[in-house]
């Protein structure tokens, strides 16, 4: 924590109490030689209005409206102040007022309402982001992609992408790194490892630990566990997945019930509480997928070895056992320590093609995958009768060559057999929350608040444009309301636009010490017990159950800050991967400027037409400029625009031909003209 961490830190506990300059040097143990420097920073924040004195007394100023939190940039400058107190919602700052503050910025930002709107100015930068940042060089400036003041550099390196790391004044802290051609698609992947810090590697101190078990099952491991090598387990994943976190057993007894088995690798057994390994895999939080990448959260002679449960051979897992009733209520559910032996490793097709028919595997996997997918529509059936929402938003498939090079892209349907995993993994993660909840032991949930009420409103224009009536403007939007809409866009073109605006709506899932509901799951308690291959929340619960059940000492406490921490690593991990795809998408796009597509038009901004091509799911804009024979103005909902001289109007959900122009690597986007 730096010395103005450190003071910003103190007044936002300490609060508008007054307490002495001497007072608050002893507190924060100020070296003499930080005196000076201590001195300029208080001098400052009394200049913004952040502090107030009272002769030698100091305190936070009640009435500055100055809140502490991050700055988030967007490309053009400018960006959004996301603040710490959640009690206020993010607030837009516009370019002038962003004070050379960096992408992912600690600063204190100035709130000012005017009207009904609110305005945001940074004042301080409390710290500057650890991430490098990463830009293109133009004309002997450094241009940060995310927005931020450009640096002065060799006009040698005119059209390299590069990195850099600042200082907290804002200068270069070391010489600019070159990366390469920002058409070259490991360009891309070097700029994305440098900006969010991505490590494939791992130390010689952890590799050697990971290796410390040896490479294959010792049988002494099985001693005091659960023998389930005798039950019939598979597991189903993509293709080209590499470590299994979970396989599935199932027997649907005479009477109608069915007893599920979700086994989960024991990861827990390896990576022991507060050794190097654990530390790396808490510092890491999770793997990170890049296109055609894997950064794992744990060496590959665990991830891929000895915690994957492969084919035909024994494995140590933790077991969840529960039996379902005909309607999918949970009747009994035990957890475990087991030994398990998958029989088989299918693929999502394969397991698709047996639901759809397909004989020529052993029985015992036939009637597994069977049975599995009959509880599983039971199990999904109950969700939407309860009130979940299930998003059904196709992503963008890259079918990539072996240099990353893209080949073609295209939907990736979600299948049966998808969705018969993803409820055997709901069922799982549900029960063992609710047993962790009922035991009283600290673990860390997974929460997902309700949605602001004033954003859904705004659904309610979009389906009037888009021709949708459902009878009634509803005050409260209820769950089984939103389930309605998207039950109504289903099959239609805008179904994936009106799926991506519910879902805009909604606040993002996080990880809690502090128990709280799961909105879109519709459940009262939800964790994360699945994945602890590549999610490190799924280590703490793992111990926590096992502390439950076993009485074994794990140190639970510190858990909010862990929450927090782990959040964050997600959040890396997928605005990472959505860079990734998004970037590799552009290079793509560039080998086919003159090409026509079919779009769909998904919104407005000031500068242009927000589309998204029908076949490839690429985002994309048409920019007002490029309309020739008139001048187009977007209305006050945001979702019609009507030319100035014609009665000509373009309106959201509308199909349109459309014409690749350009692809513009800086501001991350395609252009297309309107044909």
């Amino acid at each position: 924590m730096n010395l103005k961490e450190k003071i910003v830190d103190y007044f936002e506990n300490q609060g508008s109490k007054f307490k002495s300059e001497k007072s608050i040097l002893n507190q924060l143990e100020i070296e003499k030689g930080e005196i000076q420097q201590f001195e300029s920073e208080i001098k400052e924040l009394l200049t913004i209005g952040y502090l107030l004195r009272k002769r030698n007394n100091l305190a936070k100023n009640p009435k500055s409206f100055i809140l502490r939190g991050k700055f988030n940039s967007i490309k053009g400058g400018g960006g959004f102040f996301i603040p710490e107190n959640k009690e206020f919602d993010d607030v837009f700052v516009k370019r002038e007022n962003s004070l050379n503050a960096f992408d992912g910025d600690l600063v204190l930002c100035r709130i000012v309402k005017r009207r009904d709107e609110y305005s945001a100015k940074i004042v301080f930068i409390i710290k500057r982001s650890e991430k490098n940042i990463v830009g293109i060089v133009s004309q002997g400036y450094f241009l940060p992609f995310d927005g931020g003041k450009p640096i002065v550099v060799s006009s040698d390196l005119n059209k390299n992408i590069a990195v850099v790391s600042i200082d907290e004044d804002g200068f270069l802290k070391e010489k600019i790194e070159v990366i390469g051609d920002p058409f070259n698609p490991e360009t891309c992947i070097k700029a994305i490892e440098e900006k969010y810090s991505l490590k494939k590697e791992f130390k010689e101190i952890i590799i050697k630990e990971a290796k410390s078990f040896g490479n294959c099952f010792d049988e002494k491991w099985a001693e005091g566990r659960k023998d389930l090598r005798k039950i019939s387990t598979i597991t189903i994943d993509p293709e080209d997945a590499k470590d299994f976190d979970d396989a599935i057993s199932v027997e649907k007894k005479k009477n109608g019930i069915f007893k599920i088995f979700v086994h989960i690798a024991d990861v827990s057994f390896f990576v022991k509480e507060g050794s190097k390994l654990d530390e790396e895999a808490r510092e890491r939080g999770n793997s990170v997928y890049l296109p055609g990448r894997v950064y794992p959260m744990l060496p590959e002679n665990l991830s891929n070895n000895l915690c994957s449960l492969n084919e035909n051979e024994e494995k140590l897992c933790v077991t969840a056992e529960i039996d379902l009733d005909g309607k999918g209520n949970i009747l009994n559910s035990t957890f475990y320590e087991s030994v398990v032996r998958s029989k088989k490793r299918l693929n999502y097709e394969e397991a698709e093609e047996i639901i759809n028919g397909r004989t020529d595997f052993d029985d015992e996997v036939l009637r597994i995958v069977k049975e599995a997918s009959e509880i599983a529509s039971v199990l999904n059936r109950r969700r939407y009768e309860n009130g979940a929402l299930d998003f059904d938003l196709p992503e963008p498939h890259l079918n990539l060559k072996s240099d990353n090079i893209i080949e073609s892209i295209f939907p990736e349907v979600r299948l049966l057999s998808h969705k018969l995993i993803e409820e055997f993994m709901l069922v799982a993660n549900k029960a063992v929350a609710e047993f962790l909840d009922k035991s009283k032991i600290p673990f860390l949930y997974r929460i997902h608040e309700e949605p602001n009420k004033q954003k859904l409103q705004e659904i309610y224009p979009l389906l009037s444009v888009l021709g949708e009536n459902l009878g009634k403007k509803f005050k409260d939007i209820s769950s089984k309301d939103l389930q309605r809409i998207i039950e109504k866009a289903k099959g239609k073109t805008y179904e994936r636009l009106v799926n991506y605006r519910i879902l805009r709506t909604m606040m993002k899932a996080k990880y809690s010490s502090k128990p709280n509901s799961h909105y879109g799951l519709a459940l009262k308690r939800y964790c994360h017990f699945t994945s602890p291959i590549r999610r490190y929340p799924d280590l703490v619960v793992h111990r926590a159950l096992k502390k439950a059940l076993f009485r074994k000492y794990y140190n639970l406490k510190g858990l909010e800050t862990l929450a927090e921490h782990l959040s964050e690593t997600e959040q890396r991990a997928d605005d990472a991967e959505r860079e990734a795809v998004n970037w590799l998408v552009l290079i793509y796009l560039n080998n086919k400027i003159g090409d026509y597509f079919d779009a769909l038009v998904t919104g407005f901004s000031n500068f242009g037409i927000k589309i998204e091509l029908l076949s490839e799911l690429i985002e994309g804009i048409c920019p007002f400029s490029f309309i020739e024979d008139d001048r187009y103005i977007v209305d006050k909902s945001g979702l019609l625009a009507k030319g100035k001289y014609t009665s000509r109007s373009i309106k959201i959900g509308q199909i349109l031909k459309v014409q690749l122009v350009k692809t513009d690597l800086f501001s991350k986007e395609a252009q297309f003209k309107i044909v």
